[in-house]
């Protein structure tokens, strides 16, 4: 087989010269074998959608010039052209599509395809992929735990039988993922869309050799309507040594040079209630507690008084309804005309006198078709349409909830004045708009819409016209959120509601096994000098162990201290102040050093030698324990440049660990800060 090889700095591709393949990648001594054909384009000719690839064509050509590598392909259906370019170990990809058939139109294409991955290292159990998903995520040996499942993927955590798939923006947070083991060498995957145009990554199991491949699904604007597509961005393909810190500060790179990082938290105006508060409590899984109000007001003070803590609360049940029904309406009008809407103002008086902030869940994404608004407003005019023309379908409890298309003006405003409502009228101090940085970017096809049939970019610009009305309706001292930390909004949003950052409240492990999954602080190592984030779920209804593990890791990764629920039960409980001693020393730990955590940035998780101890929870299928260092510690850069090591002690004795050559002591059940200066203490 005769070959064409692309290299620079020693890196080198090398393609099949007859058919164009990628057969072959080197990087430094690492030979990787790869069969990957690319791409394959999808037309559509009425309702006949047909794929067509590289092996349906008749003529390939190819031109190289230095770095440079032209491929093309044609036959009396379609012309593909294919331009790679090599600088040191980073491959930068684009395509471009005419289609020749009269009948038939461009609808999507799946590029690049990089083909029968396997192993790195021969022993699987050794190989991690690193996820982009909501705030970040690892997988061991994902081949065997992940991608060969033939299990269905719960919706909310992605697509998959024998595959993982998910959509950027949101739920994948970033536009790059990895695949690597410690030690050898890794893949980097990325595309550099600076404009965010919604696009499909997937990770497919190949049973032939016991492997998988990456393919990039790209949408046009006008799906389905026209004879060519001109890839807008690149796609990359990186090889590098590490792990995923790597692979994060690789993107980190091209990640703040984007639109959405403009301004440096130290030079953005924060709203002076989030830059006040010490402690935010959700009640996410305690939502009867947030409808029961009185005891919700008691608790708070309680929480307030044992912590010493500024307390914001993020309410859900403020409305007195249930969870995922009556949206966008939340208030029934009997409610309203036992006059609801004037109690509740006087109960944020009351708060507020209490020196404590609150702002409302509302979800910004969906219309609940139960209740009489969907007909009386025309909603469904207003939603999102699929190919055929149809409603989505989403497992919201009896299927009621029906995602609306954010480019409709309709939509924004309705959003726009509940907003203006519960913030200007009913005086919360902020408001949460659920799912935006964390639902899936859904094509749309209705064209009466003011988009681009199909894929594009408005899915981001028509967030973003919805949130600068808002912001301009409310004003800049409201505190303004969302759930996850898709980071096209990091411009848009104050601060940002993670879920995902404590194992024990994803479905991965249950997916792929508890022991082969591990969150990693993606957002704010990559994002952390520009974006807040806090969560996630921490509670009494844990066992003291995790609860501390949980509370005090999202402190060192640079959250803010959060906790969940904690009804009167739970206070009045026999162990209610080991849990507060726990908040009280993360709450007092922010309270000092909440310049490094606001503006500072978590700069690396160390690799140092240190004594660990066990914490076991319970999960699906009986109690989970593992191994975590009794003392944990972060590496940061404050807002002028200097480093400092970050650490707690979990153990009931006094540690020392030697990281970045540095002896840094710990006392017993404490925090310590250390700044670094090369390499000594000061």
């Amino acid at each position: 087989m005769g070959h064409i090889e692309l290299k620079d700095s020693g890196t080198s591709l090398f393609f099949d010269e007859n058919t164009g393949y990628l057969k072959r990648a080197v990087y430094k001594d690492h030979v990787v074998e790869l069969d990957s054909i690319l791409w394959r384009v999808e037309t559509v000719s009425g309702d006949d959608f047909q794929f067509i690839e590289p092996a349906d064509t008749t003529e390939f050509s190819y031109s190289l010039n230095g770095t440079d590598l032209v491929l093309s392909w044609s036959s009396e259906a379609i012309q593909v052209q294919v331009n790679v370019n090599m600088s040191g170990s980073k491959s930068n990809w684009d395509i471009a599509v005419n289609v020749l058939l009269e009948q038939a139109n461009f609808n999507k294409v799946e590029f690049p395809i990089i083909g029968t991955m396997t192993s790195i290292t021969g022993e699987a159990a050794d190989d991690y992929l690193l996820l982009p998903w909501q705030n970040g995520l690892i997988v061991k040996n994902p081949i065997q735990t992940l991608l060969s499942k033939e299990e269905e993927i719960p919706f909310w955590w992605g697509r998959g039988v024998l595959k993982y798939e998910n959509e950027y923006p949101s739920q994948f947070s970033y536009q790059f993922s990895s695949y690597y083991s410690t030690g050898k060498f890794g893949y980097y995957f990325a595309t550099e869309d600076s404009d965010v145009y919604i696009k499909t990554t997937g990770y497919y199991y190949n049973e032939r050799n016991n492997g998988f491949d990456y393919k990039m699904t790209n949408y046009p604007e006008h799906m389905g309507t026209l004879k060519s597509y001109q890839m807008p961005y690149p796609s990359v393909l990186s090889f590098f040594e590490g792990d995923w810190q790597t692979a994060a500060g690789m993107y980190r790179e091209w990640a703040i040079q984007q639109k959405w990082c403009k301004t440096k938290l130290v030079d953005k105006y924060l709203p002076e209630k989030l830059v006040k508060t010490d402690l935010w409590r959700i009640n996410h899984n305690s939502f009867e507690l947030g409808k029961n109000t009185q005891e919700y007001f008691d608790t708070a003070k309680l929480i307030r008084d044992k912590t010493g803590a500024n307390l914001a609360l993020h309410w859900y049940g403020w409305h007195m309804g249930e969870h995922d029904v009556d949206y966008p309406d939340y208030i029934s009008q009997e409610l309203r005309d036992k006059g609801w809407p004037e109690q509740l103002t006087a109960w944020n008086e009351k708060f507020t006198e209490e020196g404590i902030t609150k702002i409302p869940y509302i979800n910004a994404r969906m219309w609940d078709t139960n209740i009489d608004s969907w007909k009386s407003e025309n909603a469904v005019a207003y939603a999102l349409k699929d190919q055929q023309g149809n409603l989505f379908e989403e497992p919201w409890k009896d299927n009621n909830l029906k995602p609306m298309c954010p480019t409709t003006a309709m939509w924004q405003q309705r959003v726009n004045a509940l907003c203006k409502e519960l913030m200007l009228d009913t005086k919360f101090d902020g408001i949460y708009l659920d799912q935006i940085a964390s639902f899936n970017s859904t094509l749309c096809f209705d064209k009466t819409h003011s988009h681009p049939v199909g894929g594009g970019t408005w899915w981001n610009d028509s967030y973003h016209e919805m949130l600068h009305l808002i912001r301009k309706t409310v004003g800049a001292d409201m505190i303004i959120t969302t759930e996850s930390c898709c980071e096209i909004y990091v411009d848009l949003f104050d601060v940002f509601l993670t879920l995902d950052t404590n194992l024990q409240n994803i479905a991965f492990p249950e997916l792929a096994g508890v022991e082969n999954c591990e969150s990693v602080p993606l957002f704010t190592m990559i994002y952390g000098d520009y974006a807040l984030s806090y969560g996630s779920l921490v509670k009494f209804r844990y066992s003291l162990d995790v609860f501390e593990l949980n509370f005090i890791r999202n402190i060192l990764w640079g959250l803010l201290p959060t906790v969940e629920g904690i009804d009167l039960a739970e206070i009045n409980s026999e162990k209610a102040e080991d849990y507060f001693a726990v908040m009280k020393r993360g709450v007092s730990f922010y309270q000092q050093y909440k310049d490094l955590i606001l503006y500072g940035k978590l700069k690396a998780i160390p690799f140092y030698a240190c004594e660990t101890r066990e914490v076991s929870w319970p999960m699906q299928g009986g109690l989970h324990a593992k191994q975590y260092p009794k003392v944990m510690a972060t590496l940061w850069t404050d807002r002028n440049g200097n480093e400092k090591c970050v650490a707690f002690n979990f153990d009931t004795n006094d540690q020392a660990v030697t990281i970045e050559g540095c002896k840094v002591d710990v006392p017993a059940k404490s925090f310590q800060v250390v700044e670094l200066v090369g390499t000594a203490a000061v």
